[in-house]
């Protein structure tokens, strides 16, 4: 089965996330979004998610999928470029709102270091341009990942262990120093960056 890495952008403190700032960075990154999207609705009262069948935007694209975040539409679509594929899944109206962003990690680890930095800064700036205070790198994560990362009276905990005792793969979290707090980690080998910088973006 293929493997994928993840990143999820969650806001600070009483922050909102501003999702449509994601589609322009990645627009001008040089991506090119799929005029489908596949639309999200609720299935239980945690709010958690399920993507319903595809539909097509309008044209131009970037412009719609503008349009329908700042209308807090929460749906998948995907954009891609010659070297890889983004999956990207917009929850905003969750109770614990968020974004992810998926991709190929064979596809990603047969760039060179100058390529995956210029990604790296893409995904910082993405966080950035949206409002994010955390993002969350994890490989494979588990359903609902989002469960583990609750705010918890101004406080974000990050839970890196599931209940089945296995270990989500977590590579490393980022908080802006600016927007909020290092969460707590149970595990605290994660939180060992405190902040970033996209300069050069």
């Amino acid at each position: 089965m293929a493997s994928w890495h993840y990143a999820f952008f969650f806001p600070g403190p009483r922050l909102a996330l501003k999702p449509a700032g994601a589609v322009s960075v990645l627009a001008d990154f040089g991506l090119e979004f799929d005029d489908l999207i596949r639309p999200a609705n609720p299935i239980d009262e945690l709010g958690h998610l399920e993507h319903g069948e595809e539909v097509r935007v309008a044209q131009p694209i970037k412009a719609d999928l503008i349009k329908r975040l700042s209308k807090h539409e929460q749906f998948l679509v995907e954009c891609r470029n010659s070297e890889l594929f983004f999956v990207c899944g917009f929850a905003t109206g969750y109770s614990n709102p968020y974004m992810e962003f998926g991709w190929s990690k064979r596809l990603f680890h047969e760039l060179n270091e100058s390529r995956k930095r210029k990604y790296w800064n893409m995904i910082k700036k993405c966080a950035s341009y949206c409002n994010a205070a955390h993002v969350i790198v994890v490989d494979d994560p588990p359903d609902y990942f989002e469960d583990r990362f609750p705010e918890i009276g101004g406080r974000r905990i990050l839970e890196s262990e599931m209940p089945n005792g296995n270990k989500c793969n977590i590579s490393v979290v980022w908080t802006d120093m600016e927007l909020s707090e290092l969460p707590v980690c149970i595990d605290r080998q994660y939180c060992n960056n405190p902040g970033w910088d996209v300069k050069g973006a």
